[in-house]
C-alpha cells in the first residue's frame, strides 16, 4: 500500500508484513511514481532479490522519478538508482 510520502506498507495473508519510508526528496512532479515503483520492484524481483531489496530499489527509484518533471525522461536508468543506494549507504555508515 502506498503512503505518498511516507512509504509504503505490504501484506500477506490480511497482516502487514513490513514498511519502509520513502527517501527524503524535493518533489516536482509525481507523474511516473506509481508506474517507476511497480516496473523497479517487478524487475528486481524477476532479477532474484529479496522483496524487501526490490522494495527498497523500488523507492529509491520513485525518489529520483518524482525530482524531475515528466513521465518517461523521469525515470531513472539502474545506474542512477545504484549510485544513489551507495551514497544513501555511506551517509548512514
Amino acid at each position: 500500500m502506498s503512503l505518498g510520502a511516507d512509504g509504503v506498507l505490504w501484506e500477506r495473508g490480511g497482516a502487514v508484513r513490513g514498511a519502509r519510508p520513502a527517501a527524503p526528496t524535493e518533489v516536482v512532479d509525481t507523474t511516473a511514481a506509481g508506474d517507476t515503483v511497480v516496473g523497479a520492484l517487478a524487475a528486481r524481483l524477476v532479477g532474484g532479490d529479496s522483496f524487501e531489496v526490490a522494495m527498497a530499489w523500488a523507492l529509491c527509484a520513485a525518489s529520483i522519478t518524482v525530482s524531475r518533471t515528466g513521465w518517461a525522461r523521469s525515470i531513472p536508468h539502474e545506474s542512477e538508482i545504484r549510485d544513489r543506494l551507495a551514497s544513501e549507504q555511506l551517509r548512514h555508515r
